[in-house]
């Protein structure tokens, strides 16, 4: 067994040694074909395998409420958020975030960056400190 594939790798390098073209793009393909493997293993690896980097991530949960267009998973105003905050008897406690796209001016340059809106109690619902100064608070 071990005699048949090290005779299949000499036959395959003296072909490749042949025809040094096909040489480099096998090579190539197979480069590219690595590195993107590794990306993309890097990006699952870190979204869906390792847990959330906050204080027990496991009691963490998502609250949605209803739309009046039959979303199932709709978000909420503020006001509402505020209400069911003064109601909880559930959770230990809640925040509120939502996704926002804004101008940032950098220079005479002005880019569009991804950011979020969040409530005062955020970090400390999620148990995240700052390296320096201070987050939010309530």
């Amino acid at each position: 067994m071990l005699e048949q594939i090290l005779s299949d790798v000499r036959f395959a390098l003296r072909w490749l040694r042949r025809s040094p073209g096909f040489a480099i793009v096998a090579v190539g393909s197979l480069a590219v074909g690595i590195g993107f493997n590794t990306a993309l293993f890097t990006i699952v690896d870190a979204l869906l395998f390792r847990p959330l980097p906050v204080e027990q991530p496991d009691r963490l949960v998502d609250v949605y409420t209803s739309g009046g267009d039959g979303d199932q998973y709709a978000t909420c105003s503020y006001p509402d958020f505020l209400d069911y905050l003064a109601r909880n008897d559930v959770f230990t406690d809640m925040l509120a975030f939502t996704p926002s796209l804004d101008a940032v001016k950098i220079g005479d340059r002005s880019r569009l960056a991804l950011g979020q809106v969040v409530s005062g109690s955020y970090f400390q619902v999620l148990g995240l400190r700052a390296l320096a100064g201070r987050t939010l608070t309530p």
